[in-house]
């Protein structure tokens, strides 16, 4: 992905309010991204995806650096953990799993995303019904694996004023909704693929938004 200072940079560069930064079961990348938030105007969002052993969930809005170790908590944990912490609790492409997603009708989510750009839109379709059906908010996500991907997925947040607290706070009550569904690019499937390959080469970790320092 790039540096958390690159990341904000794009997303400035690309005329975005904010956007999240959730490495898999890290947020260090997130935290590290508040550092560049008010030198680029941008209002970042540090969370995480937690991989459940349910699927993965996005916690948003958890300013401290916790790691995680995947597939050992359950969703109610991690949605237990959210509320602790005043995270807000997301479910990403929730068709794109191997088992589906039930647990929504067990525990509070805060939202559902109904469109992910590296999701079909068959199951980006799907997701929308279920979230209507359960009455649950719906946002959108880039799901970015690239500096190019960042920006597909816009989701619109009726915010009071535009800071962490109020967007976090618009999210809970649902003032959300999808504003762009860019599909992931044939271009940026190439690049993906290409620097995968190149950091696990060279670097022998996961992709993923790189602290700095």
């Amino acid at each position: 992905m790039g540096s958390p200072r690159e990341v904000v940079e794009e997303a400035a560069r690309k005329g975005l309010d904010g956007l999240a930064i959730t490495d898999h079961n890290t947020t260090r990348g997130g935290v590290a991204g508040l550092r560049e938030a008010e030198r680029n105007g941008v209002v970042v969002i540090p969370g995480v995806e937690i991989s459940s052993k349910r699927g993965d969930i996005l916690v948003l809005g958890v300013m401290e650096k916790v790691d995680f170790n995947p597939g050992r908590m359950d969703v109610g944990e991690i949605v237990d953990f959210a509320r602790d912490v005043g995270g807000v609790v997301v479910v990403p492409h929730p068709y794109r799993r191997r088992r589906p997603p039930t647990f929504v009708r067990e525990v509070r989510v805060d939202a559902l995303e109904g469109f992910n750009a590296r999701t079909s839109r068959r199951l980006n379709e799907k997701a929308k019904r279920l979230a209507e059906r359960e009455g649950i908010p719906v946002v959108a996500g880039s799901d970015a694996h690239t500096l190019g991907e960042i920006g597909n997925g816009v989701t619109g947040v009726a915010a009071d004023e535009r800071t962490l607290d109020d967007v976090l706070e618009a999210i809970r009550k649902g003032k959300v909704a999808i504003q762009r569904e860019n599909p992931f690019k044939l271009t940026e499937r190439i690049a993906y693929y290409g620097v995968k390959v190149r950091d696990l080469l060279l670097h022998g970790r996961r992709y993923m938004c790189t602290e700095e320092g």
